[in-house]
Order: C-alpha cells, then sequence, then structure tokens
C-alpha cells in the first residue's frame, strides 16, 4: 500500500483483492508455507489499515483451514503491537477494533470446531480474549459482555477442549480472569468456574506453580469476591492450589530436602506466591480497585501482564480506556464472612509447615534466604491482620499455635530437650509477625508477648545453635508488649542479647532487628523518669568489644537504634544522657576515630566504622526534632561543640569510600538531624555543607 494509494478508496481495494486472489492460488496442497504465511500476513495487514477486516468467509472456494486459522489470528497479534502493525489513526485502530467485535462470535466457533491440536486452539482462543478485552477499551460504548456472550454459546466447546489439554487451557482461565475489571460477572463466572475446575483438578501440587499468573490475577478479583460471596464461583477450588503453588515455591528455594536452589528465579516464584495471599487481603479489605493498584506498585510488569505481548496501550491512548467495574466488601460482610478465618489458618498452617528452619540452623546462605522469605510472608501478615475478627474461627487462626506451644511446656520439669525447636522458633516468628501488624486495641487477653514470659525456662535452656534463633524469635514477640508490660520484657531482653549467643558472626542476622526491637518497647517508657540501669545496660550492648567477623553492614544501625533506646530509657534527661556520654563513652570512641583516620589515608576503601559510632553517639545526645532548643547551653550544644572538628574533617578533609561516602555521609546525617533539634546550629552546618 502505497502513501498515495493510503487515500484511494479504489486502488485500496483492487490492490487488495489482487492479494486476495494470489493467496488463493497459493493456498493449495501443494503450496509452499512460507508464500502462503507471507501472503495472508500482507492480506491481513491490508484489512486493518483500511478498517474492513473480517473472518475468512465458507462456501465456495473457501480456504484451507490451515489458512483460513492463520487469517483468524493474525489480527490479533498485529492490532495492538505498533512495531507489527502501526495503526497511527485513531480512525482506522477503532475500526480495526470494532471489525474483532463485530466478528468474535464466528471466530471462536471456527477455533473451537476446527480440527488439530486442542493446545493450538486453545492459544488462539486465548490470544483472541486479550485483543476483545484491549479492543474493548478503544470503544467504551460497545456491550461488553458480547464477547463472552459469543463464548458462553459455545461453552461445551471449549470445556471439551479445555478437558483434552488443561495446562494449556490456563491460558484460557487467565485471559477470562482478567476480563473480571471489566464486569459481566454473569458470564464471567458461568465459563470460569468450570475451566478452573478442569485445570485444578488435573494438576499435580508440584505444577501448580505453573499457576502463579493466574492466581495472581484471582486473588485481585474472583476469588476474594467468591469467598464473600458476591461472584458464583467456589472459593475452595482457587483455595487449594493457591496453597499448592505457594508450598512449591517456598520448598523450591529455600533448600529443603526434595528440592534444588537451581534457578535463580525461585526467590521471585516464592514471593510472588506470597503476594497472591496478601493481595487476596488487600482486596478483601479495600476492594478491586486497591488490589490493581497494589498489583501494580507490587509485581514488575513482566509478571503481572505477562501474558499481553506488546499490545499494552500506549500512554497517549489511556485516557480513553473506560471506567473500570470495582468492587469493595462491607465491613459487616467481612465481619460475617465464615470463609475468611478458614482461608486464613490454611495459609498459616502452610507459612508454619514451609518456613521453618532446617534441622541444623548454621549455614548463614540458608537462613538468609529463609529471612528474605519471611519478610514477604510478614508483609502479607500484615494485610491479613487488618481482616482479623474476635470470633472463636478467628482466635484459633491466629495465636492457637502459640497457645500451643506454651501448652507443651506447661509443667516442664527442666529436663534438656534436643528436638522440636525448630516448631517453637516458627511459632515465635509468626506470632511476633502478628502481633506487629494488628491494632493495640485487637492484641489478645493476655497479649502475645506474655508467652515470652511463660516460656522463659525452657527457651533458657534451648540447646546451640537453636537458642540463637529462638531467642531472636522470642525477642520480636517481646517487642510487640504493650506498655504495662514493656519494663519486664525490657529487662527480659536485655539478659539475652544476641551477642551471648555461639557465633558472633550471626550478629548480621540478629542484632539489627534485636536492637529494633528494644528501641520500640523503650518508647513506651514513660518521659521524664529515669531507667538508669537500662540506659547504662544499653550502652555497655552498643560499645561492646567485638571481633572483626562480628563486624556487618548494619552495625552502625543497630548501635544507633540502641543508643536513641537509651535516651528514651533515660526519660530524655539530657544532663544525664550527655554527661554520661561525655565521660565514658566518647573519649574511647574519638581515640578510635583518630586511629581510623591515620589508618584511611593508606586504604583504598576505608570503613569508617568508628567514625560512624561517633556521629550515632552525637546524634542521640540531641534533643528530640519535636523538642528542639535554641538554648546555647544546652548540654547537647556543648559535645557538638567539643566534637565539631570531627564534623569537619569527615565533610572536608578526610578521605572518602567510594562505595558507601563515608565518613561524609554519617556526618551528614547527625549534621541534618543536629539542626532539626538545635535549630542555632543552622548558619554553621549550612557553611559547612556548602563547602563540602
Amino acid at each position: 500500500f502505497s502513501k498515495k494509494s493510503r487515500f484511494n478508496q479504489q486502488a485500496q481495494q483492487q490492490q487488495r483483492d489482487i492479494l486476495a486472489a494470489l493467496l488463493s492460488a497459493h493456498s493449495c496442497p501443494k503450496a509452499q508455507r512460507i508464500v502462503w504465511k507471507s501472503l495472508a500476513l500482507a492480506l491481513t495487514c491490508a484489512d486493518l489499515w483500511t478498517g474492513r477486516w473480517a473472518p475468512p468467509s465458507r462456501g465456495v472456494d473457501e480456504l484451507p483451514q490451515q489458512v483460513r486459522l492463520e487469517l483468524i489470528s493474525l489480527p490479533v497479534d498485529l492490532l495492538f503491537c505498533d512495531r507489527a502493525l502501526p495503526l497511527d489513526d485513531d480512525r482506522l485502530r477503532q475500526a480495526a477494533a470494532s471489525a474483532l467485535l463485530d466478528a468474535c462470535g464466528n471466530v471462536f466457533e471456527e477455533l473451537l470446531l476446527a480440527e488439530g491440536t486442542d493446545a493450538a486452539c486453545l492459544h488462539a482462543v486465548g490470544a483472541w480474549l486479550c485483543a476483545l478485552r484491549k479492543a474493548l477499551r478503544q470503544l467504551p460504548a460497545r456491550d461488553e459482555s458480547a464477547p463472552l456472550q459469543a463464548l458462553a454459546a459455545r461453552g461445551q466447546l471449549l470445556l471439551a477442549r479445555a478437558q483434552a489439554e488443561p495446562a494449556q487451557a490456563a491460558e484460557i482461565a487467565l485471559q477470562l480472569a482478567k476480563w473480571q475489571q471489566i464486569g459481566c460477572n454473569e458470564y464471567l463466572a458461568e465459563m470460569l468456574g468450570p475451566i478452573l475446575e478442569c485445570i485444578f483438578e488435573a494438576a499435580a501440587p508440584e505444577e501448580c506453580r505453573a499457576f502463579l499468573p493466574l492466581l495472581t490475577e484471582l486473588s485481585a478479583g474472583c476469588w476474594p469476591r467468591a469467598a464473600l460471596g458476591s461472584f458464583a464461583l467456589d472459593w475452595q477450588v482457587t483455595t487449594a492450589p493457591a496453597l499448592a503453588a505457594l508450598r512449591c515455591a517456598i520448598g523450591k528455594c529455600s533448600g529443603g530436602s526434595d528440592t534444588t536452589n537451581d534457578d535463580a528465579g525461585d526467590i521471585n516464584d516464592a514471593e510472588a506466591a506470597l503476594a497472591i495471599w496478601q493481595t487476596f487481603a488487600v482486596t478483601v479489605k479495600e476492594g478491586t480497585q486497591a488490589a490493581n493498584a497494589f498489583l501494580q506498585e507490587k509485581l514488575a510488569d513482566s509478571e503481572i501482564d505477562n501474558n499481553e505481548g506488546n499490545g499494552e496501550m500506549r500512554p497517549e491512548k489511556r485516557s480513553r480506556i473506560r471506567e473500570e467495574a470495582t468492587w469493595r466488601a462491607s465491613p459487616e460482610s467481612i465481619a460475617q464472612c465464615d470463609a475468611l478465618p478458614q482461608l486464613f489458618a490454611a495459609f498459616v498452617r502452610t507459612l508454619l509447615e514451609m518456613l521453618r528452619m532446617q534441622d541444623d540452623p548454621i549455614d548463614i546462605e540458608v537462613i538468609r534466604t529463609l529471612q528474605q522469605l519471611r519478610g514477604a510472608a510478614e508483609e502479607a501478615l500484615s494485610s491479613w491482620a487488618s481482616l482479623v475478627g474476635e470470633t472463636a474461627a478467628w482466635a484459633e487462626a491466629t495465636y492457637a499455635p502459640l497457645r500451643q506451644i506454651c501448652a507443651q511446656f506447661s509443667g516442664w520439669d527442666g529436663s534438656l530437650i534436643e528436638e522440636g525447636w525448630a516448631d517453637v522458633e516458627v511459632v515465635l516468628w509468626f506470632s511476633a509477625a502478628l502481633a506487629r501488624s494488628r491494632r493495640p486495641d485487637a492484641n489478645a487477653s493476655p497479649p502475645p508477648a506474655a508467652a515470652v514470659l511463660e516460656l522463659q525456662a525452657p527457651l533458657d535452656a534451648c540447646p546451640e545453635p537453636w537458642r540463637t534463633w529462638v531467642w531472636a524469635s522470642a525477642a520480636s514477640l517481646a517487642s510487640t508488649a504493650p506498655p504495662e508490660q514493656c519494663t519486664t520484657l525490657i529487662d527480659w531482653m536485655l539478659q539475652r542479647p544476641p551477642s551471648s549467643t555461639f557465633a558472633p558472626e550471626l550478629l548480621e542476622l540478629t542484632e539489627l532487628p534485636y536492637a529494633e526491637g528494644i528501641a520500640q518497647l523503650c518508647r513506651h517508657l514513660p518521659a521524664g523518669t529515669a531507667h538508669i540501669a537500662v540506659g547504662e545496660r544499653l550502652v555497655m550492648l552498643a560499645f561492646a568489644d567485638r571481633p572483626e567477623v562480628a563486624l556487618h553492614a548494619d552495625s552502625v544501625k543497630a548501635q544507633s537504634l540502641m543508643l536513641r533506646a537509651m535516651r528514651d530509657a533515660m526519660g530524655g534527661d539530657a544532663t544525664l544522657i550527655c554527661k554520661g556520654l561525655g565521660q565514658f563513652v566518647l573519649p574511647a570512641v574519638s581515640q578510635a576515630v583518630n586511629l581510623e583516620a591515620e589508618a584511611a589515608t593508606g586504604q583504598t576503601d576505608p570503613a569508617w566504622h568508628a567514625t560512624q559510632v561517633l556521629f550515632a553517639t552525637l546524634a542521640a545526645a540531641l534533643p528530640p526534632s519535636d523538642s528542639p532548643t535554641d538554648d546555647p547551653l544546652h548540654p547537647a550544644a556543648q559535645l557538638w561543640k567539643d566534637k565539631w572538628s570531627y564534623v569537619e574533617a569527615a565533610l572536608l578533609h578526610w578521605p572518602r569510600s567510594s562505595t558507601t561516602d563515608q565518613p561524609a555521609a554519617a556526618a551528614a546525617d547527625a549534621l541534618t538531624a543536629a539542626v532539626a533539634g538545635m535549630p542555632g546550629l543552622l548558619p554553621e552546618a549550612s557553611s559547612l555543607l556548602v563547602r563540602s
């Protein structure tokens, strides 16, 4: 089609007819495949470009089936792909989209009745569903239910194909699930339910991992709606494969005895499987619109829309997309839903099973992977926590595992227990994750953190290496205590720091969570009351000597948190805080910084650990940013004046690390905090930062 003929209707039709005649002539049984495929492509492009596409006609001189199927498959591959067919005219694009919608009934019948492999048929139907959904975005006035009605009218044919090729039918289910954002509930449920039953019943548990894209789409609408009775689908049909996919994906990357970690995408699959359950909870709580936004933020485009091909609508076209149908459950329906606690209980059982530590928990890489998975699980639990109600079913689904552990050790006689600590540890972790996420007024009575005191004796008798991890998870649970219990649990945590366990190299995994937990508890201590013993113990922990192997990337952050906890423990008494730091801490730290600065001149990438600790200590001496002071006689002002030369040296003179930008980064952060707490430093700080 030349540029001139593009605007000449008669010439367009003549050239189009020439292509059609050539295709007919080269469609005989002995014709070369490459020839008729090229002619089919040219003819389809011509029909789309002129806005006259229609399925190949039946009757006299009809084309062979393989050519007909080629002509039917090509439009959906070309229409929404700018690189294949750049329809830069909105009128032409809309005309082509309208042609697809007009023809979909005939196309579905042709595909489902055609001889050939079921897999190829289902793939073509899936591609058409995808294209039709996009065509509706181009034409918001069209009846969005018409394509699904056309497919439902041929539902038995489709189901027969799906039963013959259930794995390929998952693509059909995925495309159908994407229609939930357009509406058409009646026809969607009529088609989706039988196909889901077909593919899920045929799949072995280890094959459910392949359903992650489908389960993700279902979790953002159809599945949670079915659980609340607003969509005609059996929610249990989706629950089983969602649990199987979760079990398979986590087992694949967690080093289980029956799996091997030979796939770089394993951890991504496990996180995606956990995100499915988080999406379900977000959908129930906030509705389908929020779930779609959550998925767009949570998952990479390739994971969310990996079946869309290159047909994503161009940015300039998106303003014409119709308002998507939305659904949101009422608080009353959520509270009365019996399915939700059942789903949560099944989810929790799977987490407790799959996120247990190995029998010999000393492999740092394996534990690091486990912690990454637990972090993703905690995000999912946080979303579910907002749904937890006060019924007996919810009580059983939430803290029943913790109560069972407490009952197990009730009346413990002090005998050494060698086994079962993996179960104890994972329950403590889960209970802590859930307690952190729930509203303070929704915590159980007694609060979950009280179990730490109840289990104190057996936890202390736990042998290494399990004691390291049992104490770490118990400390995490302790940090969720309400204000009235925080003093007792602070004392419990201070007596069991991570540094007292058997392997200092494990501090990189345990020290920062411990520091975050104790800082959280110390924030609950009453202001104006100095807990001197607690403050002194925190300073001792922050500045305890440690071997080189115990240093890690978060060492300074952990020390900084313990210093902030010390400030809260001292009731914000600036005089006591600054006197203690000035007399007992800063002199030794300053000496270490001097030695570090001397050694840094001969190093290519100095760590500046002591210098970061110095600035963290100075920051801990500052008044809170919400209670700043301009008093030049404030105790913190004197400390900063005495150490100002270190701030200048870090920003202006000392060599910087090429990877961390230390010590300048730590100095700048501390200086920013100093200006917030003591605004009088602003002129000097601004001048120094400008010079740096």
